[in-house]
């Protein structure tokens, strides 16, 4: 499926829906329908907001009938406001989504796989997060979940209720084991808060990393360099984006970002120790998306040709 198209189309179909008062939207079912793929281009329409919104207080000493045209068409102005503000952060979300895409697929060209569309968590036993599915989806177990499409939180393991409850276990969680990862010289994290990538420089410099759980919501582990690389070719530093590279995942899976450098530091063997934590915090999503990779489980390299 061409998910640049689907998004395009959602963006004409929730553009013009976005901004109808919600007495219509409501009464033909039309705002939930579109609000997952909502995309609006921006337009100049804060102006024409404050003007009705004036217009409307200007009227506010009148009687009767005119003063409830006047209340109801400030109540809409104010509706039409929200909407067109909530479309425009649904459209940045969606952007950045499509931006970590392409990113990811630069990086792995194995990347675009069958996925399902986002599933409600229901919350949280024995650390493993329970996700709504259905007995139609064939959630197999050891498939992998993901938030915003790029960002890994864990795989499944186990199904219940006849298909309708997949288990996923985080990747922070302890009973997650170890999973490793690859840090590229030319990427950063926009923002200590932020789960955007940008890219900073035109190297091709990377190490690896091997990481286990630390019981505190973070992974740490020892850097290692890759057969062939040049021993000190780049240094590790905080804000810096973590990618999964394990042959024990599925090629389709690798170049998932697990998370970014929080703290990086050299151990007495000269050796260094860093600690990543996920960029989403896989303890507090609301949905996930459950990827189908024909051989998970099975290896592949995948990442970025040296």
């Amino acid at each position: 499926m061409n998910w640049n198209r689907v998004l395009l189309v959602s963006a004409v179909a929730a553009g013009l829906v976005s901004v109808l008062p919600s007495r219509f939207t409501t009464a033909f079912g039309l705002r939930d329908g579109l609000r997952a793929g909502m995309v609006i281009v921006a337009l100049p329409v804060q102006a024409p907001f404050t003007w009705i919104i004036r217009s409307a207080r200007g009227s506010s000493g009148q009687s009767g009938a005119d003063a409830s045209s006047a209340a109801l068409a400030q109540l809409e102005a104010q509706e039409w406001k929200k909407n067109y503000l909530t479309a425009m952060q649904e459209n940045q979300s969606l952007r950045e989504q499509i931006n970590a895409l392409g990113r990811t697929q630069q990086l792995n060209v194995s990347f675009i796989t069958r996925e399902t569309s986002p599933l409600p968590v229901l919350g949280l036993t024995d650390q493993l997060l329970l996700v709504r599915s259905a007995a139609s989806l064939n959630i197999p177990t050891n498939a992998v979940a993901v938030a915003d499409r790029v960002h890994l939180v864990g795989r499944v393991a186990s199904i219940d209720g006849g298909g309708r409850v997949a288990r996923v276990q985080p990747i922070s969680g302890l009973a997650a084991g170890e999973i490793k990862g690859v840090i590229l010289d030319s990427e950063r994290f926009e923002s200590p808060e932020s789960t955007s990538v940008t890219s900073t420089t035109l190297t091709s410099a990377r190490v690896r990393v091997s990481l286990k759980p630390t019981g505190r919501g973070t992974l740490s582990g020892l850097v290692f360099i890759e057969r062939g690389s040049e021993p000190g070719a780049m240094r590790v530093q905080t804000g810096m984006v973590v990618r999964l590279l394990d042959e024990s995942w599925a090629a389709a899976d690798q170049m998932l970002i697990l998370g970014r450098v929080i703290r990086a530091e050299e151990a007495p063997n000269g050796r260094t120790v860093v600690e990543i934590q996920p960029a989403i915090d896989p303890y507090r999503v609301s949905s996930l998306t459950i990827r189908f990779s024909s051989d998970a489980g099975a290896g592949g390299s995948g990442g970025p040709e040296r």
